[in-house]
């Protein structure tokens, strides 16, 4: 397979990335502090630029930058009994965060003709606040014309859970996996006949005309994932993430 030079992030688009690094982000399992990235791009940027492009090429990613430490943060409401009280923040590996940032950005045009008109969250340069900006002044705009507005909140927190990654990055899965995560979320037969057809169109990423090597590297990103929790003491055993994005 050839592999255009232009499709793959060059030294530059990673040691950008070192640079746009936060300082004082807590370290994943690796212990690395993000102040490196940060202080030290040239020099990360060089030792890590071979293991990217493994990444890129081969759609093969080190293991220790596929998961972290797993910490339950208390939202401040609720008891702190429940588990719906907390929420969880995976603590990663800072030089994984680089590569995935460096990989991401070199798709991010292809990306944003993808999504939707109106969608606003993931597009490059528009904040996260920019939707309530645009709601709060439809809704004045109303209110200074007399005229009537309703505005709809939609929890997609179950949606997030009840989408597969192999319709989004493609990839094999095993009936038995279906199987068994149809049975945790209780899905009923309908759903599950709807769910089988819809894995045998492409994924988004073959819509959104993604390269086949670049999706092999966005799928080595999600493949294999995994957490450890602050407290367990055996480091041999961790918990693979289910195959949700």
């Amino acid at each position: 397979m050839v592999i255009p030079v232009e499709e793959v992030p060059s030294l530059c688009d990673l040691e950008q990335a070192c640079r746009a690094s936060a300082p004082g982000k807590a370290s994943g399992l690796d212990a690395i502090p993000s102040e490196l990235c940060k202080l030290c791009p040239q020099a990360v940027a060089l030792h890590l630029y071979s293991l990217m492009l493994k990444t890129c090429a081969h759609g093969q990613e080190a293991i220790a930058h596929k998961g972290g430490i797993l910490l339950p943060i208390w939202k401040g409401k609720l008891l702190k009994d429940q588990c719906s009280a907390f929420r969880s923040i995976l603590l990663s590996s800072c030089l994984g965060k680089v590569m995935h940032k460096a990989v991401r950005t070199k798709q991010l045009d292809l990306y944003q003709q993808f999504l939707h008109c109106q969608q606003l969250g993931g597009r490059k340069g528009v904040p996260v606040t920019l939707g309530g900006h645009q709601v709060r002044a439809f809704q004045r705009l109303c209110a200074q014309n007399g005229k009537p507005s309703a505005l709809l909140f939609v929890d997609l927190q179950e949606a997030f859970y009840r989408v597969l990654r192999p319709l989004v990055v493609d990839g094999p899965i095993d009936d038995a996996s279906i199987a068994a995560m149809a049975a945790r979320i209780g899905l009923d037969k309908g759903f599950m006949h709807d769910l089988h057809c819809a894995l045998q169109q492409p994924s988004a990423l073959e819509e959104a005309g993604i390269p086949c090597h670049l999706r092999g590297a966005i799928r080595a990103l999600h493949t294999d994932t995994y957490f450890k929790l602050p407290t367990q003491g055996d480091d041999s055993s961790y918990i693979c993430l289910p195959p949700t994005p």
